[in-house]
Parts: structure tokens; sequence; C-alpha cells
């Protein structure tokens, strides 16, 4: 697992070289990089997003989630929540692949 883990984080390193979320070729998903702690208010889609570094809470209502590498989140309804990214830096950012409806 590991090692599948490792492959998938130098994918997405080659995909996205700089913070933010990129496009790829494949219709639907895309890579998130963020090499700073960072605070984000969204509505997560329909979608699946797999965390292949860093930590990321989210809260969504009163609850609060924490993810780390090899974990994911599953949205299966457009939900307001808060994610904070809380394991980040520059050499070794948060880094996500996210795959939307």
């Amino acid at each position: 697992m590991k090692h599948r883990l490792k492959e998938l984080l130098e994918i997405a390193k080659r995909l996205a070289s700089q913070d933010g979320i990129t496009e790829t070729k494949i219709p639907h998903l895309k890579v998130a990089r963020y090499s700073r702690i960072e605070r984000i208010d969204d509505i997560y889609v329909p979608s699946m997003c797999i965390l292949l570094q860093g930590r990321k809470d989210v809260v969504l209502g009163d609850e609060l989630y924490t993810y780390g590498a090899g974990e994911y989140v599953l949205a299966s309804a457009h939900l307001p929540v808060t994610g904070n990214i809380v394991s980040s830096s520059e050499k070794e950012p948060y880094i996500g692949f996210l795959l939307s409806a």
C-alpha cells in the first residue's frame, strides 16, 4: 500500500508544480497542492478526495473530521464545509487527487 501511495504522490507532484488546484487531462480529475497551512471555506460537490501527503481537518456542521496520507473524504451531496490544512510545508506540501462527479 505504501509503495502505491508513493507512486501516486510522485505522479501528482509532476502534474501540480504550483499551489492551487490543477486540472488534468482526465475529465473531472484534479490535483490539489498547498505548501502552506490554509483555511478554506467551500461547498463540496459530490466528489472523492484522496490525500497523498499532509493532513487536513474538515468541519461539517458540528463535526470535525481529520484525514491524512492514504485516507480519503467522500462527499455524496453538496456540503458546506470549512477545511483546514494543518500539515503542509514547502518541502512537503499538502497534495491530493480530487475526483468530482
